[in-house]
């Protein structure tokens, strides 16, 4: 189930776009270690331990929040001149008030989406570790949403695009021109 809509801070800007995705699927946690390390670039101990396949909780119900136009920049560097290097990525993810808010809208709609009677007639249940929390309300504010986010969002794809085409040679923003010839290289 995919819905695009316009968050609330987006509302409040009339913004004439849609400018959230959200997902709803079946799915299964990653919790591969090396998978983490690997493809989300997450700083995960190498002692870490995963969660087998034979464990009811790997399987369940996953939703996913996409901001759509986000308006943080970061950037990407080369870590040496060795072309196999990975390079240094600095994401500079939600530094942007805009950012902020539509992304915490974003998660508060998909909660109130996946605790709708239409999920808990199909046996759903929303699982959240609150161990540090009091409670719901406290769990779910603004202010936790977004330390939550903060603290461990991550990007599975770009739906909208990855850099700005346009004249390279008077445009800092360009990456690249209307034939993708890359800034920098000829």
């Amino acid at each position: 189930v995919q819905l695009f809509c316009k968050s609330e801070s987006g509302k409040g800007l009339n913004i004439k776009w849609n400018d959230l995705q959200l997902v709803a699927c079946p799915g299964s946690y990653e919790e591969n270690p090396e998978h983490q390390r690997l493809k989300y670039n997450v700083n995960v101990p190498i002692d870490a331990q995963g969660v087998s396949h034979d464990n009811p909780d790997y399987w369940s119900m996953m939703g996913l929040v996409f901001p759509l136009h986000p308006t943080s920049i970061g950037d990407i560097t080369l870590r040496n001149n060795n072309p196999l290097e990975y390079p240094v990525i600095n994401y500079e993810y939600l530094q942007t008030d805009y950012d902020k808010n539509c992304y915490v809208d974003g998660m508060l709609l998909l909660r109130d989406i996946l605790t709708d009677k239409v999920f808990q007639e199909l046996g759903c249940e929303l699982v959240v570790n609150k161990d540090t929390y009091e409670s719901d309300e406290q769990y779910w504010s603004r202010e936790s949403v977004l330390q939550r986010l903060q603290a461990g969002a991550l990007t599975c794809y770009h739906p909208i695009g990855t850099c700005k085409m346009g004249d390279v040679n008077n445009d800092k923003m360009a990456v690249c021109d209307e034939r993708l010839k890359v800034r920098g290289f000829d």
